[in-house]
């Protein structure tokens, strides 16, 4: 996977353009016994491909930028303005913890049935989710975007983790909030929101705006 290289490469790319350096924290995978504590932990089974990137690529990665003020990459409404990943057995654990209270508390039927199938994996400082689709794939599966205000809608961001993981670094873990994200979605810029329950609505590296960013920073 080439997810350390997109960093190393965003990192390079985006000093010109920023207030303060870019905040880069990426440590080791975790070990066979590690990850069975931490499953048996949080009670729900984490989903293969996400368990070999835990064992064989990172346990924890935090990368982070803020553009200047003055520096607009695209011309769209709700401009993208950063970029944000704060993956860690740590937060996903608080993450599935909030899973287990709207599962099983007082929540609204709505909200629950959003949680059934996700085990998010990503938070969103909004108090939004990225996570994988457990109903759709136990083993494989699809890569969603939760909104905390519309539980009954969500996203399919891609098609699988590690699409997912390519894409997602490949734009510089731009975002991570709904209304950055969903320029990267389709060719047409004029979409009010995402293109909700849909599997064409997967984060493409091909789209116009995404071949715009990433060539106003050289990439």
């Amino acid at each position: 996977m080439n997810w350390r290289t997109h960093i190393d490469q965003w990192a390079s790319a985006l000093a010109p353009f920023l207030a303060k350096p870019a905040h880069i924290d990426i440590r080791g995978p975790i070990t066979e016994d590690e990850l069975k504590n931490f499953e048996d932990d949080i009670t729900y089974r984490i989903p293969d491909q996400l368990k070999t990137f835990l064992l064989d690529e990172s346990s924890y990665i935090n990368f982070w930028w803020d553009l200047k003020s003055d520096i607009i990459p695209l011309d769209v409404q709700n401009k993208p303005y950063g970029g944000y990943i704060e993956f860690n057995l740590e937060s996903i654990h608080t993450l599935n913890a909030d899973r287990t209270i709207c599962l099983y508390g007082d929540e609204l039927e709505h909200t629950k049935r959003q949680w059934e199938h996700a085990f998010p994996f990503i938070g969103v400082p909004n108090g939004d989710s990225i996570a994988l689709d457990v109903l759709a794939d136990p083993d494989n599966p699809p890569v969603i975007y939760l909104n905390h205000e519309e539980p009954d809608k969500q996203v399919r961001l891609a098609e699988s983790f590690e699409e997912f993981i390519e894409s997602w670094f490949a734009l510089g873990c731009v975002g991570n909030e709904g209304w950055h994200l969903r320029h990267f979605v389709t060719d047409t810029k004029e979409i009010p929101e995402f293109d909700y329950g849909s599997a064409t609505s997967n984060l493409d590296l091909s789209c116009k705006n995404a071949v715009v960013f990433r060539e106003f920073f050289g990439l």
